[in-house]
């Protein structure tokens, strides 16, 4: 058995005071957001009660898929960086990039050379890892056992107006993610495919991948078994085509937020994997913020039969991907919770 867990979007506090200069741009916005809103829903406590919990679980690796940061400053970058080494050695904890991450152009021995060791990868088996020297190193794989996880980066720098929360792939790291899912694939192992913006068609502009059908459509001729993602601040269970069957593609809200809005608590899930490429098993536990950061509780558990390439036909999740689907244009905010309400037959 191979256990890993994944959060998302834990946007560490506090975040440093910024310098005048460092304001006149896209910073001054999110910093205003900030002060004026996200202090308030995003808490250290929680966070910190949350790696309590992950680590009473053991497992072998955890990945965090992005928005660390909250206006992408040099010192934040630099504090994350202490955070994930909180976490555990480099070579267990595997970190991609988000869109606040991202806030404005930052150059790399600034920003995100602080957390290569967490990105280092190695395109061929038994090769040793190498740290990315810059975004044109992505995507990276990380080979645990029978899994690999390809680190993808969706990070862009975008306009303050329009698509401020949009993420882009880019049609380089889009092939060159198409070579490595294959490989991956003839090597048999359990593909687990990481991104910030939820690859989803019919989100808002404002916060999409801008370039999801080229990804789905790498994914569909590739293959993967399973996409993880944050960026929504929701529970999210949705399917992509591919050519040996639906992939799961499932997201997690803030690692560090209390409930607001229509958004749930902080939430995080254990993934333990079983089986071989031809039979996987994937059980899933979502874990949820107890009121007052108390502890973590198991929201519930559900798991997925998979073969190479994504799930297996007969799944129990075909239904609550159906009704996510057929629901989507009617309630999208309520899309998660609707699904996961079918999911807690499985458990």
């Amino acid at each position: 058995m191979f256990v890993f867990a994944h959060l998302s979007d834990p946007h560490l506090a506090p975040v440093p005071v910024p310098y005048p200069w460092q304001m006149f741009n896209k910073r001054f916005t999110s910093y205003l957001s900030w002060l004026l809103h996200k202090r308030h829903i995003h808490h250290p406590a929680l966070l910190a009660a949350m790696l309590a919990d992950i680590r009473s679980f053991a497992p072998h690796h955890v990945a965090i898929t992005g928005d660390l940061t909250n206006v992408a400053l040099p010192a934040e970058f630099i504090a994350a960086r202490h955070w994930l080494e909180s976490i555990g050695p480099a070579a267990d904890v595997t970190v991609v990039p988000g869109n606040h991450d991202a806030c404005v152009p930052i150059d790399w021995r600034h920003s995100f050379a602080h957390w290569a060791q967490f990105m280092a990868g190695s395109p061929d088996a038994g090769e040793p890892e190498t740290p990315p020297a810059s975004i044109r190193d992505f995507p990276f794989v990380r080979r645990r056992g029978a899994v690999a996880f390809v680190g993808l980066t969706s990070a862009v720098p975008m306009p303050v107006t329009g698509t401020p929360a949009a993420g882009r792939l880019g049609p380089q790291q889009i092939e060159r993610l198409r070579h490595m899912l294959a490989g991956l694939g003839r090597e048999g192992l359990f593909r687990v495919v990481l991104i910030h913006h939820a690859p989803h068609p019919m989100l808002s502009i404002r916060k999409a991948l801008l370039d999801a059908p080229e990804f789905a459509a790498t994914l569909a001729e590739a293959g993967a078994e399973l996409v993880l993602h944050g960026h929504l601040h929701q529970s999210d269970f949705e399917e992509m085509a591919a050519a040996g069957g639906m992939i799961p593609v499932i997201g997690v809200p803030s690692a560090s937020a209390k409930p607001y809005r229509d958004n749930p608590p902080a939430r995080y899930h254990v993934y333990r994997l079983t089986g071989r490429p031809d039979r996987w098993r994937l059980e899933i536990e979502a874990r949820e913020a107890l009121p007052k950061a108390a502890g973590f509780r198991t929201e519930r558990k559900f798991h997925l039969d998979l073969r190479q390439g994504g799930l297996a036909p007969g799944s129990d999740l075909k239904a609550a991907a159906g009704l996510a689907t057929m629901l989507a244009s009617a309630a999208p905010r309520d899309l998660p919770s609707a699904a996961e309400t079918v999911l807690s037959g499985a458990t």
